[in-house]
């Protein structure tokens, strides 16, 4: 799941399922996620107060209904604000 719309575009163009929440990051409460009832969900939060706030209630609506909720680990040092649509694929000879 991610805040916004252009980390969602990113992620999506790489064939991966992925949704968002409509509102910004105080809106997590106000969206159906039981369409991922059973599912392993991944976080990508945004690396600010505000998106690891998200995450929590990402995490709180999601637990009683997900086989898995994963996070992913935003390093030491990564810029504020930092999300998918800012990530750098890898290269596989790295």
């Amino acid at each position: 799941m991610h805040e916004t719309d252009g980390a969602r575009r990113k992620i999506r163009k790489n064939n991966h399922p992925v949704t968002t929440y409509q509102g910004g990051s105080g809106a997590v409460a106000k969206s159906d996620w039981s369409p991922l009832a059973g599912k392993t969900c991944f976080i990508w939060p945004h690396n600010d107060k505000p998106g690891f706030r998200a995450k929590d209630a990402l995490i709180a609506a999601l637990a009683p209904i997900a086989a898995e909720i994963r996070v992913v680990a935003i390093f030491l040092g990564t810029p504020e604000g930092w999300d998918a649509a800012d990530a750098e694929p890898r290269s596989a000879d790295r």
